[in-house]
């Protein structure tokens, strides 16, 4: 029991390294990272965690529709974030999210290759760095006015534009 408890110490003393140099260096400057102190739950197909504001943040998806509304809230929490890497490589067709959320991290919806059609709520703020990198079939997609920023790649790859708006990078 001692050798597992030292080497799981070991790692995250390692992963925090390479985070403070990564970090230090501009690479994951907006990266959150969930530690397993954290508490994940399962609402429907997400898996969320609450945040210290009690607000929720969809850490994963783990469903198979190919149309997805994002939910406004979880047990009365808002949904306000969605998480670094939360949807990759899923074979969404469609997406909805609502006006709740004022975030999307870093490649939340890296390698959605089939997404065609996304639906922005007027809320959201922030989309970090590669969000939607390599969604090579997005053809739509509106931005809100309140947009803050745009990461740098949030679009990479995006070929089949046809309508709406974008901002251009």
């Amino acid at each position: 029991m001692k050798k597992i408890k030292k080497t799981q110490g070991v790692f995250w003393l390692i992963l925090a390294l390479v985070g403070v140099i990564f970090t230090n260096i501009g690479i994951l400057s907006n990266v959150r990272v969930i530690v397993s102190a954290v508490e994940i739950y399962t609402y429907d197909d997400f898996e969320y965690a609450v945040l210290d504001d009690s607000t929720v943040i969809i850490t994963k998806y783990i469903g198979s529709a190919l149309s997805v509304d994002i939910p406004s809230e979880i047990d009365g929490k808002f949904v306000t974030e969605i998480d670094g890497m939360a949807f990759y490589e899923c074979k969404l067709t469609s997406l909805n999210i609502p006006n709740s959320v004022i975030a999307i991290g870093e490649f939340a919806f890296e390698y959605c290759t089939e997404l065609k059609s996304l639906k922005i709520g007027n809320s959201l703020a922030e989309i970090r760095y590669g969000a939607f990198y390599h969604c090579e079939s997005l053809t739509s997609v509106n931005m809100p006015s309140r947009m803050i920023e745009i990461g740098a790649e949030a679009f990479s790859a995006f070929r089949r534009f046809t309508s709406g708006s974008l901002v251009p990078l």
